[in-house]
């Protein structure tokens, strides 16, 4: 009789459709797990980006409320200084007053005058006055300059500077005015 011999070792780890079937179950489920942690990840990043996006255009809102607050504050803070100038001028000698009309008059309507200080100089029987103020262009400044000199109040006017400010792009100036105390 003849005896057949099997030289397939028939072991668990035989490539067998079953072991193979079994094996590419297992890559499925690993690729299929890696797929799950990946899109739950990204939704975890989308849903950080629209948080952070959500907060930050709140802080925009925010910025610029505390912008128009200041600059609200600064422009009455900046009226209250030349008020208050001006007050001290008039409270401190009644003889101001040909000085101011004077600016008044001078005064082209492409500038603005923010602050105004007066003093009394004793030794040179003379009042001065310090102009600090906003124009649009060099030529606005110029001519005040020119129409104040004119004026038979003031001895001499001149400006001692003028720069370009940052924030709003106009020309920030300061004029100083002499005039003789016994001007009527």
């Amino acid at each position: 009789m003849v005896e057949r011999i099997n030289f397939l070792v028939n072991d668990r780890w035989m490539l067998t459709y079953r072991n193979m079937a079994i094996a590419l179950g297992g890559w499925v489920g690993c690729c299929l797990l890696i797929q799950c942690v990946l899109m739950i990840d990204t939704a975890y990043v989308r849903h950080r980006e629209q948080s952070l996006q959500e907060r930050i255009r709140l802080l925009t809102v925010r910025q610029e409320e505390q912008l128009q607050l200041l600059a609200a504050s600064s422009s009455r803070e900046q009226a209250d200084t030349a008020m208050q100038s001006l007050a001290s001028i008039f409270s401190q000698a009644p003889r101001w007053s040909p000085f101011v009309r004077g600016l008044g008059e001078a005064r082209p309507s492409a500038l603005a005058l923010v602050r105004v200080v007066g003093k009394i100089d004793e030794r040179m029987m003379a009042q001065q006055l310090m102009l600090e103020g906003y124009a649009i262009g060099i030529e606005g400044i110029n001519e005040f300059v020119e129409r104040l000199n004119a004026l038979a109040v003031y001895r001499d006017a001149r400006l001692l500077e003028s720069r370009r400010d940052a924030e709003s792009g106009r020309l920030r100036f300061v004029i100083e005015l002499t005039g003789e105390r016994g001007t009527p």
